[in-house]
């Protein structure tokens, strides 16, 4: 057996030790590859405190830029009403993460898309997901 299938067998026996694998694995597009590189790769999800740290470390956090957070008006100091602007997607992250997440969400040709009814995951799932 080469060491690829070898590799690949280790991958998933890891994974499906794991009780959220299957919970993961009802997510359109997240097969028994991905799932398991997912759970590789962040290990546990209790290590972030907030899920826009999660968010940050997968590369998908939005960086805003924000300047001129106060005007003078009448002689006082007020508040700017203008939102921060986004400057996309933030830099410092984890690209092996970022691509399975880019990849997921990328429709391959020959796929068919994903049904509004898929769409949507249990509540014990996306119990696991809450701050």
């Amino acid at each position: 057996m080469g060491i690829r299938k070898e590799t690949r067998k280790e991958l998933l026996a890891e994974s499906r030790k794991h009780p959220v694998s299957q919970c993961l694995q009802q997510i359109p597009r997240l097969g028994p590859i991905r799932v398991a590189l997912l759970i590789a790769l962040i290990q546990t999800p209790h290590r972030f405190r907030t899920k826009r740290q999660l968010w940050n470390y997968c590369g998908l956090g939005l960086r805003t830029r924000s300047s001129g957070e106060y005007r003078y008006t009448g002689g006082q100091l007020q508040p700017a009403r203008k939102p921060p602007a986004l400057r996309g997607l933030n830099v410092n992250h984890t690209h092996e993460l970022k691509n399975l997440f880019k990849s997921a969400a990328t429709p391959h040709p020959g796929t068919r898309p994903i049904h509004p009814q898929e769409r949507s995951v249990n509540q014990k799932c996306a119990r696991l997901s809450r701050d």
